[in-house]
């Protein structure tokens, strides 16, 4: 029985006599366009990991950069929030928010107080004032569906009424004029 390289051997030394250096290199004619092909195969598996690299690289930076954004914005509606009246002084509201997960946070506002402040409160109890960890800054920034500067609004539950917080004017033109208890929608 013979080997296919044997075979092959014969059918070329049968259909063309040729040199052995010409003969090896037919012999060898398979081999090289195996790995050639091989080598081929290898470049664009190392090109479509060089890709997927850079694509990691690319949405890492768009994390990083939406956490600096997010902790700028905290950051600047900490220190935007007006300070908070003392008890007994005129012209003020205890404002209590229940969040989605039930837990409470309040604090006393100024009837002239911007609507915007309220929203500003409840972004820095929810996500703090910026200070947090890179990590925790790419995970609000990145929050599906749940709590997050931006994604959500305020409303009275009877008569239900809803504050959006694009909308502008003071706490008392949204006719909040009295202790009130709001509750976070998500959108």
């Amino acid at each position: 029985m013979l080997s296919a390289g044997c075979f092959t051997l014969l059918c070329l030394q049968e259909a063309a006599p040729a040199s052995p250096s010409a003969l090896a290199a037919l012999l060898h004619k398979p081999h090289r366009a195996k790995q050639e092909s091989l080598l081929e195969a290898r470049r664009a598996e190392e090109e479509a990991a060089a890709a997927a690299a850079d694509a990691e690289a690319a949405e890492a930076a768009r994390r990083k950069g939406a956490a600096g954004a997010l902790r700028s914005m905290l950051a600047s509606k900490a220190a935007s929030l007006p300070p908070e009246p003392v008890a007994g002084e005129g012209s003020t509201i205890q404002v209590v928010v229940r969040l989605p997960d039930g837990t409470r946070c309040g604090r006393r506002f100024r009837l002239s107080d911007p609507l915007r402040a309220a929203f500003d409160f409840v972004d820095v109890t929810i996500c703090g004032d910026g200070g947090g960890s890179d990590e925790r800054m790419e995970e609000i920034a990145h929050r599906e569906g749940g709590l997050r500067p931006g994604g959500d609004r305020l409303v009275t539950p009877v008569p239900r009424c809803v504050y959006e917080e694009g909308r502008g004017g003071s706490l008392a033109d949204a006719g909040i004029t009295r202790d009130t208890a709001l509750f976070v929608e998500v959108l």
